[in-house]
């Protein structure tokens, strides 16, 4: 009897969980539907948008992954990785005349933020359940959804019509699935785990590195398995992530006649990150696209398509740095200073605003909110620290860090630090939570006197020696 009240009392706060993070959800859908509405007059947007709409056109119309050159030909591009315009071609199809434009392909980028939405509240209550129990895993996993759906840091990008969308959305999914390996671990989620790391380094080329910061300490340090069965999983690991990002390799390597990665595009953003202005102009630690033009100009042949002029940008950007090594750490400061809001914060609002569709209005909100998600997530790291039974911080630490590195080779940029807003998010709420316990405890502290009053009235004295 009791055991059947206990699985009822489960059912019942399971159901409500789910009740929560729907309307949770709606609430996402519907601020970034009208953030994306409010914004229509701005379109068509140009650049990395331009070229993520026209590829996922022609794709859905057939003619591959092509993009016009100069020529008014088309030829064939691997400049992003493909995640994000394979799931804007399902918008596309799904267009009666298999030509989606801006507008519908953003507000089908809503539908994947309110995705992101959905995969942190199930993180937060995947580290929650583990830490405090179903019911607290429960409060932590809906604030993590709530501050999710309304952090501008996560809808503004879902507005942009950029990748950045796909990287937060896998993200989470490799937080979720990386604590529920560490909750019970076993070869079958381990292979999810590692599909989930597959999908994000298709998301952002950088986050491969999700399988040596969470895939490898995951399998490798869960558990009580012996030896071999650690091993056995992360090969089952490593082969799913390989098995997701295989076609991609496979697809360019059939259609170029030299080898290309997973993207052609780290040429041109080197280009632009190492020159005189990014190393000691007003731009230090930013970009540069009159550097990039100036490089392409001087040193890539109009005849040079992408493919073949990625590896002349690189070492252009290289030997730059090679002539300025002096410079180089001032400048990586510079870079993290931006990413994290601390250095020059508002001269990309002010350089962006003249080319991209984010209001002044909102570009501040991004940076207030994101110094507030910072310092709720850094009391997060310590509350979890101290929490019984502990739980590893690496899942969480990982996209920071890989943030961090990516914009060491690169650039700073806001968005940039998309991968890491998951993280940011789930430690934020990690810390609202610890507060919201506190006060409830103190409360009942505050009543407890009060309780054992009559108790203590009714008391019988014991009579002295």
């Amino acid at each position: 009897m009791q055991a059947w009240g206990l699985t009822r009392r489960r059912s019942t706060t399971g159901a409500r969980f789910r009740v929560w993070l729907a309307i949770l959800c709606a609430v996402g859908l519907a601020i970034r539907i009208v953030y994306v509405l409010l914004q229509q007059h701005h379109l068509p947007f140009g650049g990395d948008p331009m070229i993520y709409q026209s590829t996922a056109n022609n794709l859905a119309g057939g003619l591959g992954w092509v993009q016009l050159n100069s020529k008014w030909q088309f030829v064939q591009v691997a400049d992003h990785p493909p995640l994000y315009i394979a799931y804007l071609t399902i918008a596309t199809l799904l267009d009666p005349g298999k030509g989606a434009s801006q507008l519908t392909l953003m507000l089908w980028t809503c539908v994947l933020g309110t995705g992101s939405v959905l995969l942190c509240g199930l993180a937060g209550r995947e580290i929650g359940g583990q830490i405090r129990g179903e019911l607290g895993g429960v409060r932590l996993g809906l604030l993590a959804a709530g501050i999710a759906a309304v952090d501008p840091n996560m809808w503004m990008i879902d507005g942009q019509l950029m990748s950045e969308s796909t990287a937060i959305f896998t993200a989470a999914g490799v937080i979720l699935f990386a604590y529920r390996y560490w909750k019970q671990p076993s070869l079958r989620r381990a292979m999810w785990l590692g599909a989930w790391c597959g999908l994000a380094t298709l998301a952002r080329s950088e986050l491969l590195l999700t399988c040596v910061f969470v895939l490898v300490p995951a399998v490798l340090i869960a558990g009580r398995a012996d030896l071999r069965q650690r091993l056995q999983r992360l090969v089952a690991g490593g082969l799913c992530a390989l098995v997701v990002v295989s076609p991609w390799l496979i697809f360019n390597r059939v259609r170029f006649d030299q080898p290309v990665g997973l993207s052609t595009n780290y040429g041109r953003t080197a280009a632009a990150a190492n020159c005189h202005e990014t190393y000691y102009g007003r731009l230090i630690g930013f970009k540069s696209y009159g550097c990039l033009q100036k490089a392409t100009t001087e040193h890539i042949p109009p005849t040079m398509n992408d493919v073949e002029a990625d590896p002349h940008l690189r070492h252009y950007a290289l030997k730059y740095a090679s002539d300025h090594l002096d410079r180089v750490p001032i400048v990586v400061l510079a870079r993290w200073g931006r990413v994290l809001e601390v250095f020059e914060p508002f001269q990309e609002i002010r350089l962006n605003f003249l080319y991209r569709s984010e209001g002044y209005v909102v570009a501040l909100m991004v940076i207030w909110t994101f110094w507030l998600g910072a310092l709720l997530a850094i009391i997060g790291v310590f509350v979890l620290r101290r929490r019984r039974p502990r739980v590893p911080l690496f899942p969480l630490l990982a996209f920071p860090a890989t943030v961090m590195i990516a914009v060491t080779l690169t650039f700073a940029e806001q968005r940039y630090r998309a991968a890491a807003q998951a993280s940011v998010v789930i430690l934020a709420a990690v810390a609202l939570d610890a507060f919201v316990e506190r006060i409830r405890r103190r409360r009942r502290d505050a009543t407890l006197p009060e309780a054992t009053a009559p108790e203590a009235a009714d008391a019988v004295p014991l009579p002295s020696g």
